[in-house]
């Protein structure tokens, strides 16, 4: 067999290897060791942009600020196995208590400029030992679910939804998985700027 066929055959075999157990498609199965966070994240941001377009609201604008206080605020209630919006440890020396406070903190740690006259909080915990979720499967299902939980209450349906005139939209959502209480936290955080 020549040199370069053997190189071709060794990059093929790398390339199948490396991607043998991380997911790539919403149709693929959730693995709760192995979460390919970036495709679930990006599925439920994408839920939630179609459950805008049925009532013809705007797409909202991704976020990085409302992305990194959402991760810190599902890492919070992972790492601490609370369910809140309150967040009572200091980070960093500076107490991150409400959603507000976490976006004013990463605001300023990214360099951010933009004028925000508000944010909003969405939370979700999915406890994978309760049986209503058993058949939870593949990322869309998993995606679908925690919108199907936005959409549950009206106040987090009215933010999810429905925009003011007089506004920008941004935000973003995360996901944590905590395997000891077995639990995905998912937060969403929105945040509203004057056109």
């Amino acid at each position: 067999m020549p040199l370069s066929m053997k190189k071709i055959i060794i990059v093929i075999s790398i390339l199948v290897y490396s991607n043998v157990g991380s997911s790539q498609t919403k149709n693929d199965v959730l693995d709760l060791k192995n979460i390919n966070y970036k495709l679930l994240d990006s599925l439920v941001f994408d839920e939630a942009m179609k459950e805008r377009d049925k009532i013809g609201s705007p797409p909202i604008k991704k976020d990085l600020i409302c992305y990194t206080a959402a991760k810190y605020q599902s890492e919070y209630m992972s790492n601490f196995k609370v369910f809140d919006h309150k967040n009572m440890e200091k980070f960093k020396g500076v107490l991150l208590e409400h959603s507000y406070d976490r976006y004013d903190f990463f605001s300023k740690k990214l360099k951010s400029n933009k004028k925000i006259v508000g944010t909003l909080e969405i939370l979700v915990k999915i406890n994978d030992l309760n049986k209503k979720y058993k058949n939870l499967n593949t990322y869309e299902e998993y995606a679908k679910t925690v919108i199907e939980f936005y959409l549950s209450s009206p106040t987090h349906r009215m933010a999810l939804l429905y925009d003011d005139e007089e506004y920008n939209t941004f935000g973003d959502f995360k996901t944590v998985y905590n395997d000891i209480n077995k639990s995905l936290y998912v937060t969403g955080l929105y945040s509203c700027s004057i056109k």
